[in-house]
């Protein structure tokens, strides 16, 4: 009897693991929003100079910061 219970016990932790907690979002953040109406004002992460609600600097900052991230253009300073 007691390998038995040893055995459905160490089942039990093992699917306990198995669960998947609820992904919810709870930030407030409206999903609906244009990319470029941007955030609070101080916020740490936005481009310095850049004013919410300027879609063509927001999308110069996105061109920016993804010419940034190709490593072709890191090493050779042009654009593919």
């Amino acid at each position: 009897m007691k390998p038995l219970t040893l055995t459905l016990a160490a089942a039990l932790v093992a699917l306990a693991g198995c669960g998947e907690p609820a992904q919810t979002i709870s930030s407030g953040r409206i999903s609906d929003a244009k990319p470029w109406e941007g955030t609070s004002a101080g916020d740490p992460y936005t481009a310095n100079g850049w004013k919410a609600g300027d879609a063509d600097a927001w999308r110069s900052q996105i061109r920016s910061r993804m010419l940034n991230q190709n490593e072709y253009t890191r090493t050779t300073g042009r654009a593919p």
